[in-house]
């Protein structure tokens, strides 16, 4: 990009003959406060969209257990801090309540969120994220051993991620959601009964945002390009 240089005059007779000197100008687009964490949060989203291997297909996934299997925690459980301390609302499987109580006695009991905080002892680490107040009780989600990667980009920004991204979010996520889908889907008719036969018809659900949008789109192509279905 060339400006003209500043301080330059020309009188009226030169002006019209005279080219004004060039400057080469480096221009350096600004980052958006979360724009590095890109490829972190698709991690986040894909790991959040995947079903479990080994669980079977009815078995009951909750909240925590997304929560787990999202951030890569060692466990996770939502709780709640009253007058007698902490009584887990739900919780997966690896948590224990009695190991992680030490970490968890530095919470304020008042009737107000705070930002969280890390709380690190010898072999494991506690991160308590505060979500709401219910009748003068804390409500808190605690995350055993979350990797550090995701305590740095910070419980504010996880929870503002999809309003700062807008759209783009939309498109990041529903991509992800249309890989996993067409992934799974192939997967079980190639292991299914009529393998031989012709896939039947697949909907995922999507955004109207993410349909009108080229990446979204070239995103499905891939997919099922990948998966060896054939669009209809």
């Amino acid at each position: 990009m060339h400006l003209t240089t500043p301080g330059f005059r020309s009188s009226p007779t030169t002006a019209r003959h005279a080219a004004p000197a060039q400057v080469e100008v480096q221009i350096t687009p600004l980052e958006g406060p979360l724009d590095r964490y890109v490829e972190l949060v698709s991690d986040v989203v894909g790991r959040l969209v995947r079903r479990r291997a080994h669980a079977a297909k009815d078995a009951r996934v909750t909240m925590v257990d997304r929560l787990k299997a999202a951030t890569g925690a060692k466990a996770v459980a939502l709780l709640q801090r009253g007058p007698d301390g902490f009584t887990p609302i739900d919780r997966t499987l690896r948590f224990d309540l009695d190991d992680v109580r030490p970490l968890l006695m530095d919470i304020p009991s008042a009737r107000r969120l705070w930002f969280g905080h890390v709380a690190a002892a010898e072999g494991f680490s506690v991160f308590c994220m505060p979500v709401d107040v219910v009748e003068d009780k804390i409500v808190l989600l605690a995350f055993v051993d979350m990797p550090p990667e995701l305590i740095a980009m910070g419980p504010i920004a996880m929870l503002q991620i999809a309003q700062d991204w807008g759209d783009s979010f939309k498109v990041v996520r529903d991509s992800i959601i249309v890989r996993k889908a067409l992934t799974e889907y192939a997967e079980a008719h190639a292991a299914g009964p009529w393998s031989g036969d012709l896939p039947k018809p697949v909907s995922v659900n999507v955004s109207v945002r993410s349909l009108l949008d080229d990446n979204y789109v070239a995103a499905v192509e891939d997919a099922v390009a990948r998966s060896g279905l054939n669009a209809a």
